[in-house]
């Protein structure tokens, strides 16, 4: 008995991406680049290494523009990153045809917080006047 095997060919558009996803990848791989480290407890004072991290990312930004010639990848140590305001790398700012990767440093979550915290809330009780204004569409 014969096994049949059927071939599905692939127009050149539908093989594109997965083929310039892996040329960029494997590009950044394989160039030399520059890394920087960014931690809550860091001093945007520093040189920025490993063990005397940035503690920003507009500091790393700044390091970027003075790095334009090649590949960065921007460690993110654990911990908490309350951000003011967005943070965007313009055509001025990133370096050229090079990439510039923003990851987690191997083993530590890092987390990028928009917003703002609001201290001092409490939970309404639900038989107090105030909660009695509430429309009934709102309630629990």
């Amino acid at each position: 008995m014969k096994t049949k095997i059927k071939f599905y060919p692939m127009k050149l558009e539908t093989l594109q991406l997965p083929f310039i996803i892996l040329l960029s990848f494997l590009l950044h791989a394989c160039s030399p680049e520059q890394k920087f480290y960014i931690s809550p407890n860091g001093d945007d004072q520093d040189n920025d290494t490993k063990n005397h991290p940035f503690a920003t990312l507009e500091r790393a930004k700044l390091a970027i523009k003075e790095n334009k010639d090649k590949p960065i990848t921007i460690f993110l140590r654990e911990g908490y990153y309350p951000l003011q305001e967005s943070f965007i790398l313009t055509e001025e700012e990133a370096p050229g045809d090079n990439s510039v990767l923003i990851i987690a440093y191997p083993g530590e979550d890092a987390h990028l917080i928009g917003g703002r915290e609001i201290k001092g809330f409490e939970a309404l009780d639900e038989h107090s006047e105030a909660a009695e204004k509430i429309p009934l569409q709102f309630q629990k």
